[in-house]
């Protein structure tokens, strides 16, 4: 079974990555809320149900479910995610299959002030997915239009699986919208597992 959150609420209809007819899920993200604290920031736990109950962090800090995405389907784990103390926002994630979707998928993130803004990309190499070396996962992120990182690695960048990863990088935000599109590389598919967007300090 697998599980969401230190509470461990099991992720419904759960499409495997590895499984050779993996489902994708469109259009499936609704829009954020907009009220003060959202228009400023974003905590997201990809993969999990936007229904779900609100998650705490060790730090205090509120995180929602799964909103603002396109494409893309999720996988969820019930691993024990080492580097972290909130492996509740490794275990789950949303990804999109390269032939499915050969442009990957994107996440929108409307009514955000201009300004500049960190973002925290958080992702895991879990046993829901057939990783297994460094070299078998690479894939793009860009930030509006700009590429942020590229042929990412995450199996060798954390060290194995099951290990957290967190990849910042400051964004500037000059209209009302921020997107982070996640684009397949040059092996397997793109993924990621939680999304912070702050105000830069």
């Amino acid at each position: 079974m697998a599980l969401v959150g230190a509470a461990c609420r099991a992720v419904p209809d759960i499409t495997f990555e590895d499984s050779p007819d993996a489902g994708s899920a469109e259009g499936g993200g609704a829009p954020a809320s907009p009220d003060a604290s959202t228009a400023a920031i974003r905590r997201i736990r990809c993969g999990v149900p936007a229904s779900a109950p609100p998650y705490e962090d060790s730090n205090g800090q509120v995180w929602g479910g799964d909103v603002d995405f396109d494409v893309g389907s999720v996988v969820g784990n019930d691993d024990p995610i080492q580097g972290t103390s909130d492996p509740a926002l490794y275990h789950s994630e949303r990804y999109a299959d390269r032939k499915t979707f050969p442009s990957g998928f994107r996440y929108t993130f409307d009514g955000i002030a201009s300004g500049p803004y960190v973002v925290r990309l958080h992702f895991v190499e879990a046993t829901s997915a057939p990783i297994v070396a460094a070299g078998q996962r690479r894939f793009n992120v860009l930030a509006n239009g700009a590429a942020v990182l590229t042929e990412l690695d995450i199996f060798a960048e954390a060290g194995g699986r099951d290990r957290a990863l967190v990849k910042t990088f400051p964004v500037t935000v000059s209209g009302s919208s921020l997107v982070l599109q996640f684009t397949p590389g040059s092996a397997q598919n793109p993924k990621v597992n939680a999304i912070e967007v702050v105000k830069a300090p």
